[in-house]
């Protein structure tokens, strides 16, 4: 469940920038032009980072501030009418958002 609470944390707090991110992901080309996969851990880092403004263990940190506010034990999402809380500003994020 830990990734899929990352990738909700990016969602949910860069929506834009997500959808940047995958498109630059997907343009990782060679020379020629072609998809490819070399060198793909360094890419990603430069990417994420130029994408989401913070490297990976800054997006972990921030990930687990978040996740703590964002899934409250006991009470679900769509039972607390005040929260989830977007610790990084702009208010509740609502249920689905």
């Amino acid at each position: 469940f830990t990734t899929w609470s990352m990738i909700d944390y990016l969602i949910k707090t860069q929506p834009e920038n997500f959808g940047k991110f995958v498109w630059a992901m997907k343009a990782n080309m060679d020379k020629a032009g072609i998809p490819t996969g070399a060198n793909l851990p360094d890419y990603f880092r430069v990417k994420f980072k130029e994408h989401f403004g913070f490297n990976y263990p800054e997006f972990e940190e921030a990930w687990r501030v978040w996740v703590k506010v964002a899934y409250k034990p006991g009470i679900p999402k769509e039972g607390d009418p005040n929260g989830p809380i977007n610790p990084l500003g702009g208010g509740v994020i609502p249920p689905g958002g």
